[in-house]
This record gives structure tokens, sequence and C-alpha cells, in this order.
């Protein structure tokens, strides 16, 4: 299991973005943030950028752009506690007690809370939950009748 930080976001693209894309509707804050990043947005201070990979899989995506809370890629399964210690510790040397929060799945930003709480002596609290909508199936619209004045 390694951990590999990017500073260039087109590089960080190219290494994350068939991870991203599996789960688009999903990913959609992450992809869209990095899409504004290659286009020279948020740059006031420099971006965190981070793969997880085990065994030469990604298992985990994320990314800050202070002074904003950490992002986190959805995935299928959750990733293992290791993993997860391996990203918190690589923030924690980052940022100490600055990180302002994540955002995750459910269950993903629960746990990153919770142990974060431990590395960093503060208690969680919940924020903001936010709900994805994904349009899986359209409809031809139907033609109002006619009618002539």
């Amino acid at each position: 299991m390694h951990i590999t930080r990017y500073h260039d976001p087109e590089e960080f693209q190219v290494a994350v973005r068939n991870h991203l894309l599996a789960y688009e509707a999903e990913n959609n804050l992450l992809l869209g943030i990095l899409a504004s990043l290659i286009a020279g947005e948020f740059l006031e201070h420099p971006p965190y950028l981070v793969q997880v990979m085990k065994n030469e899989e990604t298992q985990l995506v994320g990314m800050r752009t202070p002074p904003f809370p950490a992002l986190f890629s959805f995935l299928s399964q959750p990733p293992d506690e290791e993993l997860i210690d391996l990203v918190l510790q690589d923030l924690w040397g980052e940022f100490g007690s600055e990180l302002a929060g994540f955002s995750a799945e459910k269950s993903l930003a629960a746990y990153l809370s919770d142990r974060w709480g431990q590395i960093s002596g503060k208690s969680p609290e919940h924020k903001m939950a936010m709900r994805i909508y994904k349009l899986t199936q359209v409809r031809p619209a139907t033609r109002a009748p006619w009618t002539a004045p």
C-alpha cells in the first residue's frame, strides 16, 4: 500500500480519472473542483492531491483546496482502516489542526471524522449532509396539443 501526492492537477487527473469516472455522479464535486484547478482556479494555496493504491489498484482519491474541507472519492466498498489511517497521518503532517473537515460518502466521512478526532484531540461535529441526484433515464417530452388562435 502506498500514497502518492501530486503537485500538478493535470498529472493527478491522468492518474485518477478512470477511478473517479467509474462513479461519476458520486464523484461530481471532486471532478468539478479538479477541472477548476486545471483551469487555474483555487490556486491561492497549493492543493492537496492524493492517490492511495494497494496492489497497483487505486483505493482512494482525495483532495483539498485550503481552506476548504478535504474531499474523498466514492468507493464501491469501504477502504480498510490501515489505508484511511495512512491518509489521515499524511493530512495531519500537511495541515495539522487547521483541517476544516471532510466531505465523502456518509459512512466514510463518519469514519474519517472519528479517526481525525482521535488524532487531533478535537470532537468531530456533523455540519452538512448533501445529496446527489443522478439521471438514469430520459423520457421524451410529449407535445402539447396546438390550437389555432
